[in-house]
């Protein structure tokens, strides 16, 4: 297993926060690919601060859909070909991986509480389905590990052991939660703008109706719902690399008419709004 860069297990670290997140500065194999953990504990390469000028950076949120596992390469996730089709295009765009398994809004929206946008133009939040009434993450509900097992073999065992663990229950409260944890994330940006993602499950949505308060927030979102088929996902939740490239070919349809004046040097009031915390 070791050879064949197999079985490595990602580890992680609690914080009364926002529940959890990877632990910093990690290098993980666990099918074959290499995930690469970042000094903040962010899927994704170092970022430099400050911001370097002429660099648009975009601030993705999310689960485990945004993070993209290690069964997609970090080439493939969609935040990562955004940055290509904007190559393309002349212009240097950053992505931020602001994501982990399991996290629910509430979660992503007391990171960036606690953490601020670090120095983002652009908060994109992505909200699947499975996510709409999730409640707050623990590690305890995830059964995430905090240390590495001592031998590759026990990698299987905590996958039986998690497929086991029963899902959290979705809930009417969970999303009146999750929608009051976004305004006020919402709110805390100032003029930094947003741009939300809805993403299907590949199984029939059975309740529509927990979709109105995500609409009522963000009534410009990017609606994914029709868009996928079901081979654009890995299993009933997560996107496959047919899935990200879909998914990152109408983001960047939509950031590109924008992206000549989100690419301006930010003015004071918004280089404020994105480096702190607690802007209202």
């Amino acid at each position: 297993m070791r050879v064949a860069g197999l079985g490595e297990v990602m580890t992680y670290r609690a914080d009364s926060r926002f529940g959890y997140l990877m632990r910093p500065s990690q290098r993980v194999s666990t099918y074959g690919d290499v995930v690469e953990i970042n000094s903040l504990g962010l899927r994704g390469p170092e970022l430099a601060s400050p911001k370097p000028p002429g660099v648009l950076r975009v601030l993705f949120l999310g689960d485990s859909i945004t993070y993209g596992g290690g069964r997609i390469p970090e080439k493939d996730l969609f935040c990562r070909r955004i940055e290509a089709l904007a190559a393309n295009d002349g212009f240097r765009l950053e992505s931020v991986n602001a994501s982990a398994p399991g996290w629910s809004p509430q979660n992503w929206a007391a990171w960036v509480a606690a953490n601020g946008i670090v120095g983002a133009d652009l908060v994109i939040p992505v909200i699947p389905a499975i996510d709409r009434a999730r409640p707050f993450a623990t590690p305890a509900e995830y059964g995430i590990a905090e240390r590495p097992p001592l031998l590759r073999l026990s990698t299987l065992w905590l996958k039986l052991q998690a497929i086991r663990l029963p899902g959290v229950p979705l809930t009417d409260e969970a999303m009146a939660g999750n929608a009051r944890a976004i305004s006020e994330m919402l709110a805390r940006l100032g003029p930094i703008p947003s741009l939300a993602v809805f993403v299907p499950s590949r199984d029939a949505d059975k309740r529509p109706d927990r979709w109105a308060p995500y609409e009522a927030l963000f009534p410009d979102a990017l609606d994914l719902r029709a868009d996928f088929s079901p081979g654009d996902f890995l299993d009933d939740v997560h996107l496959s690399p047919s899935g990200h490239r879909k998914t990152a070919d109408r983001i960047y349809a939509r950031l590109r008419p924008r992206m000549a004046s989100l690419s301006r040097p930010p003015t004071a009031e918004r280089s404020r709004a994105a480096d702190s915390p607690t802007t209202k």
